[in-house]
């Protein structure tokens, strides 16, 4: 029997430009990026919001990687350049996905919301190996920031809220030698549904 890679919705607006693809983080599912997923297809874009399993990422972040890799594979035409969004640990699993596993061959854009570059201190909180590798100082973390010269030509933004009180401390999102951006956004789970988030996504795709 075929492995289920992973759950999947699929829109197909527009193929001349990057397609979309919205990475959702730690318990989560594609779900979070309704209100993002239609503005974008509003604007014409192409999106596809896999639903990786297990969220909880109990296996670790690369196995989620493996599988957002399989999944661009299989959906999206292997002409196209690709856009990647990435919420809480599903910035790290593009991460991962981009910089490890051949991405950056497709990868033109990538960004990130509210996603523990430097760790946070809420990787403690819960079992698990992705638990472990998202805590402040684990090897995955240092891993990643060691290998961000293959991010070398992919336009990069990384969007983060000061009182994120999942990604703690909340300035851990903010992405060092890459344009970010600080908007003050109530709670870490609203980042995806934020309007100045969603504008500046969209503006950037754009450019």
């Amino acid at each position: 029997m075929r492995e289920v890679i992973a759950e999947v919705e699929v829109s197909s607006v527009n193929g001349s430009k990057p397609a979309v693809v919205l990475v959702h983080g730690w318990w989560n599912s594609g779900k979070i990026f309704r209100s993002m997923k239609r503005k974008l297809e509003e604007s014409g874009y192409e999106v596809f919001v896999p639903n990786l399993k297990p969220s909880d990422a109990r296996n670790g972040i690369e196995p989620l990687s493996k599988k957002l890799k399989l999944f661009i594979e299989e959906e999206v035409d292997s002409k196209r350049e690709i856009a990647l969004v990435g919420f809480s640990m599903g910035g790290l699993i593009s991460r991962y996905y981009t910089q490890e596993l051949g991405g950056h061959e497709r990868v033109v854009k990538l960004f990130t919301l509210a996603s523990p570059h430097r760790g946070t201190l809420m990787g403690w909180c819960w079992w698990g190996k992705g638990a472990r590798q998202m805590r402040i100082g684990s090897d995955f973390v240092q891993m990643l920031k060691d290998g961000e010269s293959k991010l070398d030509g992919i336009h990069v933004e990384a969007w983060w809220t000061p009182v994120d009180t999942m990604i703690v401390p909340s300035f851990s999102a903010d992405w060092q030698g890459q344009e970010t951006h600080c908007v003050f956004v109530a709670a870490h789970m609203l980042i995806p549904y934020s309007t100045r988030v969603i504008r500046g996504v969209e503006r950037a795709l754009a450019e």
